[in-house]
């Protein structure tokens, strides 16, 4: 059972939309809770379509998303339907966290009835203004808060997945903030210490910019840096002639295209900020003019990033990955002024630098980085490399979750429940993240890997078990000795056995039968939930042909743990089969 579908998936995201609402309605129905198909159905669609698509994660801006646009535009019901809406979402949220499923980076159910309360008076008001045109007052306000509010846009892109990160400590951040050039000059231009008489024009403009407000962040550093940050965009104007033309076009792509990476050479960097500034030319320019405004103007604009202490510039090896980005256009070999075919060393990692590296002025970015003037001809392969430093990071993550972005932060998934946090690092966290966080989740005392066992074990979803268990045994050391000893897990057995068929651990031929049965029923009910009823009758019958039935029976008579998968399978599958059975010639 997956929570997150991209947009094309959708004939995955239907069968499993499928199996959470009617799981979801019985759920609901056996502890009294109030449950309505069409509004479920409503609650999943409105998380699919949106920019995140993660439809196990509330917070208190998608359910107001929800209540206050979605309901109202696309659930068609009678009022007394709609006003259920509410509740329905409550009994959504408690599902979802009963069953392991909920994201723990939203809202807990407690958090998310407070956040549903609040939003309760506003969701009839607006099913109110909806109905009758009478309370002119009202309408406008909700009119006014659907432009207002962007968590009540309709209007979502799905957005490309942003790999986790890392941050230092605060403390580390709040001193790299105090070093920051452009920190030091504004505190000066604000304070009027020192001598400002040679600051540079754009730092008075951006000291205008910051306004008068700048005062008071004067003995706040690190809020100082925050606030000049936020005002980049801004600058454009202000500036002037101070910053290049392009620059308002560069920013939000540079910042893009950095964010999460390792250090990336400034040659991919100026092919990916390309197509943002194609309409900034004249199209009469010669392409060789365009090129050299477009690398000088993005030359200028990593100087002032990196003065500010948003963008470290250095010097580093071409690693494979790079070439291959050359290679794919010959052209950018020429801008590095290196071989296309010779990849250099590979690159000694994150954070660490090559003996190259050093800090990069804008003369020297437009001059050697971007065109290729190579003052190292002992290594031809040594190129201009930019990443965001961890200041720079966190800014852009808090801008990304403010848009309704999915953003992973390495160590906020420590305290998260077992089932949770397996649930997350198996859709958004690549492995060797997910082995990071999960040793950092271990790390924590009462958290072990027994208890991470008892949530695969009690997960009603085949598909997710097996997820969950393969993202564990994969991040542990000792993953495979530990999925072979779970082969006999009366509980955690038929997902075991599914993992090291997958692997060729063993062979069908050298199981007994009831390990047969077993890992029949694991993956019937796999199927079934991942395809839905329909593709897994027309695969049995392909199987087996007029014997599907029979040979489901086999497995339902397993002795599999899945009681409610296998009344799913008994009910959807079997007994369709049941109904065409016809025995054969004795």
């Amino acid at each position: 059972m997956r929570t997150w579908f991209a947009p094309d998936e959708a004939a995955e995201f239907a069968a499993a939309k499928a199996v959470l609402l009617r799981r979801c309605l019985v759920w609901a129905g056996e502890r009294g809770r109030p449950a309505d198909e069409l509004l479920l159905s409503a609650a999943v669609d409105s998380r699919h379509h949106s920019r995140d698509g993660r439809i196990a994660y509330w917070d208190g801006a998608q359910i107001r998303r929800f209540l206050l646009a979605w309901v109202p535009k696309h659930v068609v019901a009678p009022r007394e339907v709609l006003d259920l809406a509410p509740d329905v979402l409550r009994t959504y949220v408690r599902y979802l966290a009963a069953t392991g499923l909920r994201d723990p980076r939203g809202c807990t159910p407690e958090e998310a009835d407070a956040a549903i309360t609040r939003a309760a008076v506003p969701f009839r008001r607006t099913l109110d203004a909806g109905r009758t045109d009478a309370d002119h007052h009202v309408l406008e306000e909700l009119l006014e808060a659907r432009f207002t509010e962007p968590a009540l846009s309709l209007d979502e892109t799905r957005a490309a997945a942003r790999p986790p990160i890392a941050l230092p400590p605060p403390a580390d951040l709040t001193a790299a903030a105090a070093r920051s050039a452009t920190v030091r000059h504004l505190t000066a231009l604000v304070t009027g210490s020192g001598d400002v008489s040679a600051v540079p024009g754009l730092l008075r403009a951006w000291a205008d910019v910051l306004g008068p407000h700048a005062a008071g962040l004067i003995a706040d550093p690190e809020a100082l840096w925050r606030r000049a940050f936020d005002v980049l965009p801004e600058l454009g104007q202000a500036a002037g002639a101070s910053l290049p033309r392009l620059f308002g076009r560069l920013l939000p792509v540079v910042l893009d295209t950095l964010y999460g990476m390792d250090d990336v050479p400034l040659t991919c960097l100026e092919k990916a900020v390309r197509p943002a500034c194609r309409q900034g030319f004249d199209e009469d320019l010669p392409r060789e003019t365009r090129r050299h405004c477009l690398a000088r103007d993005l030359a200028r604009t990593l100087e002032v990033l990196s003065d500010l202490g948003a963008v470290e510039l250095t010097r580093g090896p071409l690693i494979p990955l790079h070439a291959d980005l050359l290679h794919a256009d010959p052209h950018h070999a020429d801008l590095l002024g290196t071989d296309p075919h010779h990849t250099g060393p590979h690159h000694a990692g994150p954070h660490h630098a090559g003996p190259h590296h050093g800090g990069l002025r804008h003369e020297s970015l437009f001059r050697e980085g971007l065109f290729g003037e190579d003052d190292h001809p002992e290594s031809p392969a040594f190129v201009p490399l930019a990443r965001l430093t961890p200041l720079a990071l966190r800014a852009v993550r808090e801008r990304l979750l403010a848009d309704g972005h999915d953003a992973p932060l390495l160590g906020e998934l420590s305290t998260a429940r077992p089932a949770e946090l397996l649930g997350v690092l198996t859709q958004h966290y690549p492995p060797r993240e997910a082995a990071a966080e999960l040793n950092g989740w271990l790390s924590r005392p009462g958290q072990d890997v027994e208890c991470l066992l008892r949530a695969v074990s009690a997960c009603p979803f085949r598909s997710r078990a097996t997820t969950m268990l393969g993202v564990l045994v994969e991040a542990l050391p000792e993953g495979d000795a530990l999925l072979r000893e779970l082969r006999h897990d009366l509980i955690l057995g038929p997902t075991a056995l599914t993992l090291l068929m997958d692997v060729g651990e063993i062979e069908p031929m050298g199981l007994g039968q009831r390990e047969h049965l077993l890992l029949g029923a694991e993956n019937f009910l796999t199927m079934l939930e991942v395809g839905g009823p329909q593709a897994l009758i027309a695969q049995l019958r392909g199987l087996a042909g007029r014997e599907a039935y029979r040979f489901v029976e086999s497995v339902l008579a397993s002795g599999h743990h899945d009681d409610e998968g296998l009344e799913d399978l008994r009910d959807l599958v079997a007994e369709p089969l049941r109904l065409t059975y016809s025995p054969g010639p004795a």
